[in-house]
């Protein structure tokens, strides 16, 4: 039995339509004996798959709920609906069912059994208008909500009918052919030219793309990346509109174009669907054709992880994926568009930690399955240059439909059109299209994160002050006023590779509190009555990062003797190290820990690699079971490749020997410390002084010389990046 679904989005659309959603501007609704102003989504309703004009009364998100019209959606299936304005009820008659629901009653009579909504159902501008959450839990129809394109899609339960030739399997690989693309392109010279058009059309499930020229064309290149086609039109100069939208097709999504060198024209073709690609000259050499048809699923696996399961679709993009999420969490269903398997597949008794089953069909030109799971779950989408992968892990239970829609904002003009792109231009294209509007705040999720708050009376940047808790991998930025009128308070759920949420939150003051998947720091401008915060990575706003490391810390106390801990040691050493840091303007300074905590070692190497540094110091003192035992060492990873390490060890010892007046027990090579072994930058771990030793446990811990350690490694750091970056 297929279970109800609703959309975890990963694409554009349920199908291969690109459609985007509309919101009213605002519009009357009356219910409850009161007139509502509603300025939420214009939701379409498709009913077994065929879409159903709802003329006098759309279904509607209120208070997170969406409500849809009860007539039209029964009468599809071929039920009869009768209305009781003297009771206000509706009696509908479905097959063996009989339902009576009483407006503005949460108790339905279902078959004779009293149930309850969790809201009731309404009239609405004259119009019975039940809750969809009743549809698909009470009644067990197929319910599909698409949050980007806003639609509902109900459809009577259906038993799956079994795929043609499958034998079930206890497989974890799908491997199919692989995609060869044909590119006919031969090279010849001519005149420099100019790209003059694109187009595209569709016929029997084969789009074609032209690329016209005012004259015979020398060279061309087209690059097949994953969720993309790159054309580089050689010995011509574009005149083309820098974004363009392709007629109605079931592959393209948005076509992107640049001048990307002076004599290079740049065609970008965004996919939102699996393309196998041929390309080649016409015979005059004035147009480019392309033509777009179905590619190979080319692989699918499944493994498992230590807490979690994951599957990969290999050369399948981030937005070429349809993923939905049964509403009980229990079941996830994939199509593919475009893309076609050898051989249906279905697996059972996976090896995995969730997954009990899973199934995989051609359905007309698109791959469709079903993983079936042993307990609820949620997943995050990992990408990469070859493919997409779902980590599945339990979930915590939420509520589906999302609580508040999302407004698409107004298109935002880049600054400087005419700048030629650099050679990551490819990528930079990306940017640019804004995903979000709440009131006063839009975002733009692809490429940097960038919040924009617009025509907001009396705010500026300088009125917003940031607090950046990178350790929990958020931002919070605060506004310095109240302005809960024009930024109510709410969650907005992101949930891409970027960005967890955007919490809008005014006590005093209004709050937003921005919940990353990754470090990132920001970069805040004023422009024409608009505040832009743009989340970048820190490297690409550092030059010079130090990520510092105080060894052990809360349950951890590390060595203990004379009546000190080496973490306390620790600690007061880092901190006077990460003052001085912090003071130097040409230095970002980061620490894993700022009180008496305990993170784990891979905490603290996930943090550091995570905030990409480039330098990484980690703190700690030594202990003996000889009392005697005295001295400064410093450890470093034994890198053949990158000597950089070694190097600052050397330096740092120096400085401190130097400085310090510690006995000098040198540098030493230590593969097997996980701080220094996972670290993906140089790192060092300075081993001031043995905590066994009375004598020196109390100067290692006295003000004064803590003071000269500060300032003996500080000097170190600086002659690091001098000398060695």
């Amino acid at each position: 039995m297929r279970k109800k679904f609703v959309s975890v989005i990963l694409a554009s659309s349920l199908v291969c339509v690109n459609v985007a959603p509309v919101y009213a501007t605002t519009m009357q609704l009356v219910y409850d004996g009161k007139a509502h102003n509603y300025s939420g989504p214009i939701i379409t309703l498709y009913v077994n798959n065929q879409k159903i004009e709802t003329k006098v009364m759309s279904p509607v998100q209120i208070n997170g709920r969406v409500l849809v019209p009860a007539r039209e959606v029964f009468e599809a299936m071929g039920a009869k609906v009768d209305w009781n304005a003297e009771e206000k009820r509706v009696i509908i008659n479905y097959k063996n069912n009989n339902i009576t629901l009483k407006v503005n009653d949460i108790k339905v009579s279902l078959n004779g059994e009293i149930v309850e909504l969790d809201v009731p159902a309404k009239i609405i501008n004259d119009k019975i208008m039940i809750p969809l959450r009743f549809v698909s839990e009470k009644l067990g129809f197929d319910v599909v909500w698409n949050n980007e394109a806003k639609s509902v899609w109900i459809s009577e339960k259906k038993v799956d009918e079994p795929a043609d030739n499958v034998t079930p399997s206890t497989g974890q690989v799908y491997n199919g052919k692989p995609n060869v693309h044909s590119i006919n392109l031969p090279s010849e010279t001519h005149s420099e030219t100019q790209v003059t058009g694109v187009s595209t059309t569709e016929s029997n499930g084969v789009a074609t793309v032209s690329i016209k020229a005012n004259g015979p064309l020398s060279q061309a290149n087209v690059s097949f990346l994953m969720g993309k086609v790159v054309i580089d039109v050689d010995n011509s100069k574009s005149k083309l509109a820098s974004s363009i939208t392709p007629d109605s097709n079931s592959y393209i999504t948005r076509i992107r174009t640049s001048q990307f060198t002076t004599d290079t024209t740049r065609i970008v073709l965004d996919l939102k669907s699996g393309a196998l690609v041929d390309a080649s000259f016409t015979a005059d050499r004035k147009e480019i054709t392309l033509k777009l048809s179905k590619q190979n699923m080319e692989q699918i696996k499944v493994t498992q992880g230590s807490s979690s399961d994951e599957i990969y679709f290999k050369g399948i993009a981030y937005a070429q994926a349809q993923v939905m999420l049964s509403l009980d969490g229990k079941e996830i269903h994939f199509i593919l568009p475009n893309t076609t398997l050898n051989q249906s597949f279905q697996w059972k008794d996976l090896k995995s930690n969730y997954i009990t089953s899973m199934s995989a069909k051609n359905v007309g030109n698109n791959v469709e399955g079903t993983v079936i799971l042993n307990t609820p779950v949620d997943y995050t989408v990992k990408n990469s240059e070859t493919g997409t992968t779902l980590v599945i892990a339990p979930n915590k239970e939420s509520e589906i439909p999302p609580t508040e829609p999302i407004e698409p904002p107004k298109p935002v003009e880049p600054s400087n059109p005419e700048v030629p792109p650099t050679e990551d231009a490819e990528e930079g294209l990306e940017d640019g299209l804004e995903d979000g509007l709440e009131d006063g705040l839009s975002y733009v999720l692809k490429g940097n994160p960038t919040l924009y708050l617009s025509n907001i009376k009396g705010l500026s940047k300088n009125k917003i002050s940031v607090m950046d808790y990178y350790r929990d991998k958020k931002i919070v930025l605060d506004l310095g006023d109240d302005y809960s009128k024009e930024l109510k308070n709410q969650t907005l759920n992101i949930n891409d590779s970027k960005i967890e949420s955007i919490v809008v939150s005014t006590d005093t003051t209004t709050k937003l509190i921005v919940h990353t998947k990754t470090v990132y720091t920001y970069n805040m401008y004023d422009s024409n009555d608009q505040v832009k915060i743009e989340l970048v990575k820190p490297r690409e706003k550092y030059e010079k990062i130090v990520i510092l490391d105080p060894g052990h810390g809360g349950t951890d106390s590390g060595a203990v003797a004379n009546g000190l801990t080496e973490k306390g040691i620790n600690f007061n050493q880092a901190m006077a190290l990460y003052k001085l840091l912090q003071d130097d303007p040409n230095i970002k300074v980061y620490i894993t820990r700022e009180t008496d905590i305990y993170p784990t070692l891979s905490n603290r190497t996930s943090l550091a690699n995570d905030i990409d540094g480039h330098l990484f110091i980690s703190v700690h003192n030594n202990s003996s079971s000889a009392t005697t035992t005295k001295g400064t060492e410093t450890l470093y990873y034994p890198s053949s490749t990158d000597p950089r390490s070694k190097q600052i060890a050397q330096l740092v010892q120096n400085n401190i020997i130097k400085n310090c007046n510690m006995v000098n027990r040198g540098i030493k090579p230590r593969a097997d410390l996980h701080v220094l072994r996972k670290t993906t930058m140089p790192a060092v771990l300075i081993e001031t002084g043995f905590i066994t030793n009375a004598s020196e446990a109390t100067l290692i811990n006295s003000p004064v010389f803590i003071n000269q350690w500060a300032q003996a490694v500080y000097s170190a750091v600086i002659e690091s990046f001098d000398t060695i970056y």
